[in-house]
This record gives structure tokens, sequence and C-alpha cells, in this order.
């Protein structure tokens, strides 16, 4: 039998963008479909894949007003309803009018989703009985994500009946209030992720046990779960090709083999933060310095350094979050060749596509479970990691050449990281200010992080000196 693979079920056009409706299921959705791979949603609007992800173990009315229901996010991000309910109750009544008046809302299912639709159920019928098992904050915390996905309180609260979480409104309030989680209400429309189910832990229903007893409890609980590491990520930051540190850059990517070497390949990703261009023959700011290099003998440097990391780090994904030096190439062509604007990309002049790489445009981010990871998110000062914490979310940029890494959040339901993680680029070619600032302030270096199967990033800044760093208590060198 064939490997069971997503399968492309609609192909539309919007306004010059091609779109693809694509049939997935929890196991085999992209890691940034990470409210699918949970289970927390149906599906996913990819914006900058301009893709939509449906979960195909549903029925097939709930499968035609889900599609209808993703169709009106299309238009924006902020257009549609984002807690993406379940149609369990509401599909067949839609459906049943639609086809009333002569409208079929399911467009004609590929070959092969029955097997999709089978996997899925097995999957959801698994963590349903996953969940029942819980107990104690781990019950509380499921419960709390149930209400997080849900727009009506009756309807959470009929799949947290239904799940054997909790028998009524009363025993809900008392749970989230002995475990400090703040009323069901408050959650309602809150976009939290589902976490990964604890396995059952034996005697764990005592609501009054010391504090010791409660943080020893949770070590061990967390440790029968089998939590574990579901991918790691290198992210190089800002290159600025042509005027790159071609040691800083072998120095990075010894580390990212070395820190990556004992995960699977198939669970590897590398991130390039954005900047891999400098392009500083077509710049429009006043410079203090002539420029080096030609347009066409920087991009084959970009190329040239793609393909490093393309052969000298193994990994399954490759991502790139395109910077403000890497859109240069697209406001050029704006204003003196309007006419070619459609016809060549960066990501074209790069080879991106043909090479493997997933990238986002400039000022757009991805997801790494449930961190934002972009070039740049509006600030680009000393100060600009510690801000990154302000929301639920973490986040993780370059475009600041300053490395700084920050946490908060003393439960898995608050915590995050902001990071901005250097450059590996030579300084004294920057003539935008002063020089000193520049050798005092920035810093080379790279990323490396693991992502939790709770969709938590766990990330350390590895600053490059003179073609050095430390990991791990190992020194690495160019």
């Amino acid at each position: 039998m064939a490997r069971l693979r997503n399968l492309e079920w609609v192909l539309f056009t919007y306004e010059g963008a091609t779109w693809r409706v694509i049939l997935t299921t929890p196991t085999l959705a992209p890691s940034f479909c990470e409210e699918i791979r949970t289970g927390a949603a149906v599906a996913l609007c990819h914006y900058e894949a301009t893709t939509i992800y449906i979960d195909a173990g549903f029925p097939e009315d709930e499968l035609a007003e889900t599609l209808h229901h993703e169709f009106h996010h299309v238009k924006g991000r902020d257009h549609g309803n984002d807690a993406h309910r379940f149609f369990a109750d509401s599909s067949p009544v839609v459906v049943s009018i639609y086809k009333a008046i002569g409208i079929n809302l399911l467009p004609p299912l590929p070959s092969g989703w029955e097997r999709l639709q089978r996997s899925s159920r097995r999957w959801h019928a698994k963590k349903v009985v996953c969940l029942s098992q819980l107990q104690g904050r781990a019950r509380a915390e499921a419960i709390r994500d149930i209400f997080a996905r849900h727009v009506a309180h009756d309807a959470a609260m009929g799949e947290v009946r239904a799940q054997g979480l909790a028998e009524g409104s009363e025993r809900v309030r008392k749970l989230f209030a002995q475990w400090g989680l703040g009323s069901p209400s408050s959650n309602l429309g809150t976009a939290r992720q589902n976490a990964v189910a604890p396995a059952k832990s034996e005697g764990d229903s005592s609501p009054d046990r010391s504090f010791v007893d409660l943080q020893a409890e949770r070590v061990e609980r967390i440790e029968r779960a089998g939590r574990k590491v579901v991918e790691g990520l290198a992210f190089f930051p800002d290159i600025h090709a042509g005027y790159h540190d071609n040691d800083a850059i072998s120095c990075g990517i010894n580390v990212a083999n070395l820190a990556l070497r004992d995960m699977p390949v198939e669970r590897r990703h590398l991130v390039q933060l954005g900047d891999i261009l400098d392009n500083d023959a077509i710049s429009s700011h006043p410079r203090r310095k002539v420029a080096m290099l030609t347009f066409d003998e920087e991009i084959e440097h970009g190329r040239a350094i793609r393909r490093r990391l393309d052969t000298e780090i193994e990994v399954a994904k490759k991502s790139i979050c395109l910077g403000n030096h890497d859109d240069w190439i697209e406001r050029y062509k704006v204003q003196r060749a309007p006419a070619f604007a459609s016809l060549i990309h960066v990501a074209n002049v790069l080879e991106l596509d043909s090479n493997g790489w997933d990238w986002c445009h400039y000022r757009h981010h991805f997801k790494v479970g449930r961190t934002a990871v972009s070039h740049e998110f509006g600030r680009s000062g000393a100060n600009a990691a510690q801000a990154g914490l302000n929301g639920p979310n973490g986040k993780v940029f370059g475009h600041t050449h300053r490395m700084a890494v920050h946490y908060a959040g003393m439960t898995a339901g608050v915590f995050r990281v902001s990071a901005t993680l250097g450059c590996l680029f030579r300084y004294e070619h920057a003539d935008y200010g002063p020089d000193a600032q520049f050798d005092e302030q920035w810093c080379q270096g790279i990323g490396i992080g693991f992502l939790d199967d709770r969709g938590l990033l766990w990330l350390n800044g590895v600053p490059i000196l003179e073609g050095t760093a430390i990991y791990n208590g190992a020194m690495v060198t160019c």
C-alpha cells in the first residue's frame, strides 16, 4: 500500500495568487500548522504559502462547511471567525439549505481521501481516550484549551463532557480555581495552543498537598508523559552576501552540525532570518563609501552562500524570512522598472523554490510551534528582544545585528522566548552609523533551538568571535 500523504483537494486563483486546499491529518500536517497537529483546529489558512490545510477526519458535511468558512479567510487575516469552530451541529443544517437552493458546498473529494479520514479519526479517538485519563492540573489545562477554541460556553462544555473531563460547569470552575487558571469564561475565544496530554498518573486526585509535593508530582508526570523534542533548529541571522564573514559562516555551520547531530535528519530545520543579500549596489540610501561590488557580484555571492547552506548542513526543512535588504530588489523594480515588477522576485534570483526553501515576504512571518519567526517585528534597537516578549507568544528575528535572548513565563501556557540572534557579516562595510557603535554593539553568531511537543521553543544564542564559538563545552572553529 502506498505511503499516506497529504492530498490536494481544490486549486483556485484569487487576486492573481494561486491558492491550494490540502487535506491532511494531525500527523501529516506541516510543523507550522500547530493548531491542526494538536487537534485545536479543523483548518488553517496559511497566507504566505497561499494554502488552506483542512483535517480530513470529519464527515463530508463538516468538511464542506469548513471549506466554505476558510474561503472567507482568503481575503485577509481579519476576515472571518478565527475560532475555527468544529461544525458538528451546524453543518447538516447549513449544507442542506445550500443544497435546497441548488448549491453544492462540497467539491469532489480527491481519490484516496478516505484513508486520510480513517487515519485522522484514529488519532482523534486516541486523543479522547488520553484526555479522559488526565488528572489534577493536566486535566484542568486540557479543559482550559477546549474553552480556548470554542466560541460558545455550551459548545465547550459539550466537548468537555464528551471527553470525560468533567461532568458539569461547577466541576470545571472548581478545577480552574484549584489550579489558578481563571474562570472558564475568561478563556473563550482566546487563541491558545492545545497542550500534549500527559499519561495518566496514579494517585493524582488529592487537592490539598504541599507546594513541594505538587512540584515533584509535576516533574514525575512530565517524565511519565515522555515529552520529547520534536524538532531541532539552526537559526542563521543577517548575512549580507558580498560583505559577509566566511569564517563566521563556517563556524556557524560547524556549530549547527554539532548541535543537531543527535537529531534525526527528518526533524532538523534550518532557518535563515533574512538579509541574506546586502544589495548595496542598488541601495537608495545616501552612503559615505563607494559600493564595492556590482549587483551581479552580490547576487552570485548570495547564491554561493545559499549553496553552502544547502550542502553543508543536512536538514529536512529550510526556511527563510526575507529581510529589508532583500526587499530592496522589490523597491528598485517598482521605482525604476514597474513593468517588470511581476516578472522577477528575490526568491527567483536566489533560486529558493527550486532548491527546496520555504520563504515568506519581508515583514511577514511563519510559526515555529507557538513562536513567530520573521526578519523583524518593527524594532531594531538594543531593547528589541525584550519588547518582543509583549503578547502571548514569542518572537525570533534578525535585523538588529545584536544578540539577546529573553525568556518569560512560569507555566507552559505563558512560557515564551524573544530573541534577536546577531549577524554573520563584517561591520566595517556598514556606512549608516558610527563604526565604534557597530564594533561595540553588534555581535556575530547563530541561534540553536529545540521545539518540544507542546510547541515551546527552547533557544540559545551562540556568539561567534573571530571565527570561534563555544557550544556545549566544545570549542568550535571555522
